[in-house]
């Protein structure tokens, strides 16, 4: 027996369930002294409730499976028997407890089984009946007992009902909080997924720099910024001198090499603030919040010096690299909006390439707006 169920068949707490339902050492003498009558007509009576039950669609669809229905109605005549045993102990108790989780799995509800029970009397009394015709008290006093057995016999029915209930509420309360457990980190993966995928698709593949189509979400958003912050912002556009020969030399493997090493570069000499992109072929952009022009190209001209004095060395192939640069800001006038920003950057770098490895400031010698304290870049 589960050990749930131990309690139930607890020496104190049979007899506070005989208490509760009035049963005495009378009345379970007189059921065992009515058990040789019930065994010599427990055929009658076995096939007479079992023919009763069958009438009903409900109990048929419960014990629609022959195995099932074979088992149930051989152990009919048994335990009726038991109800006549005179001995109601935990021997007895285990036995309905037994018949109690049986009757739940199969699906019968409590209704039924006090339904059946009730028939069942019925059944028992038409055979007692006749018997004790000479004796109506003594027949009295037996369909009592038997009335009292029957419903301590449903009270443990019911509890066994109630505990089966409450397990099974347990163990779908506790599937549900592992399921819930497992959707959140499924959520959790999917929602990291989501992140890398973005990532992803803001990232070029080759440089890990931000690609050109996040460039030109990132430059509207930070040209409105500093309009409502009131703080400068420099664009610089930088182009790799003699690129195209570098691959037709080289190969293309050789000129991807010099896209990667000189990310890696400009990574290591921009501020973490800084916003780096990949615009397309060999021109990269660099965003850069609260820095002036004249700030921006001193940071420009040191990464042309650290380029200059990196060795590009793939595959024996040693190369020097130069670079063209071009820098637009926010403190032009002539620089309305994000767009003109970009083309004014572009315009730059177009000057700065005709002369190669050099660094052009757009407007440099128009009117600008007043400068703004800046942090330094190296």
């Amino acid at each position: 027996m589960l050990e749930k169920y131990l309690k139930l068949a607890d020496p104190k707490y049979i007899q506070l369930r005989k208490d509760y339902s009035g049963i005495t050492n009378e009345d379970e003498f007189l059921l065992k002294e009515a058990r040789p009558l019930i065994e010599k007509n427990m055929k009658k009576l076995a096939e007479g409730f079992w023919s009763y039950l069958m009438k009903f669609e409900e109990t048929k669809q419960i014990l629609k499976e022959r195995q099932k229905a074979e088992n149930f109605r051989n152990a009919l005549p048994k335990y009726i028997l038991e109800l006549f045993s005179g001995d109601y102990g935990p021997s007895y108790v285990e036995k309905r407890i037994n018949v109690g989780i049986v009757h739940y799995k199969l699906g019968l509800a409590q209704r039924w089984y006090l339904g059946a029970l009730n028939i069942l009397n019925h059944f028992i009394h038409d055979i007692l009946k006749p018997h004790y015709s000479q004796d109506s008290e003594k027949l009295d006093k037996t369909l009592r007992a038997l009335e009292k057995m029957l419903n301590f016999d449903y009270q443990y029915m019911a509890e066994v009902y109630d505990m089966e209930h409450e397990g099974n509420l347990v163990n779908a309360l506790q599937r549900l909080k592992e399921s819930d457990t497992r959707l959140r980190e499924q959520l959790a993966c999917i929602s990291e997924l989501n992140k890398k995928l973005e990532e992803l698709s803001v990232r070029d593949g080759l440089t890990n720099l931000y690609n050109h189509r996040h460039c030109i979400e990132l430059i509207q958003r930070e040209f409105e910024r500093t309009r409502r912050y009131n703080y400068p912002l420099s664009c610089v556009m930088i182009d790799i001198d003699y690129f195209k020969a570098i691959n037709d030399t080289h190969g293309h493997g050789f000129g991807d090499y010099i896209l990667e090493e000189l990310a890696l570069i400009m990574k290591g000499h921009f501020r973490v603030t800084d916003l780096l992109f990949r615009y397309g072929g060999d021109e990269f952009m660099v965003l850069l919040p609260g820095t002036n022009p004249a700030d921006a190209h001193v940071a420009c001209s040191h990464l042309q010096e650290k380029v200059a004095k990196h060795n590009f060395h793939h595959q024996s192939v040693n190369y020097k690299v130069s670079l063209s640069i071009g820098i637009s800001s926010t403190l032009n006038k002539n620089v309305l909006g994000h767009q003109d920003l970009i083309r004014a950057s572009d315009s730059a770098l177009y000057e700065a390439k005709q002369k190669r490895n050099s660094i052009v400031l757009w407007g440099h010698g128009e009117e600008m707006c007043p400068d703004f304290p800046t942090e330094q870049i190296s």
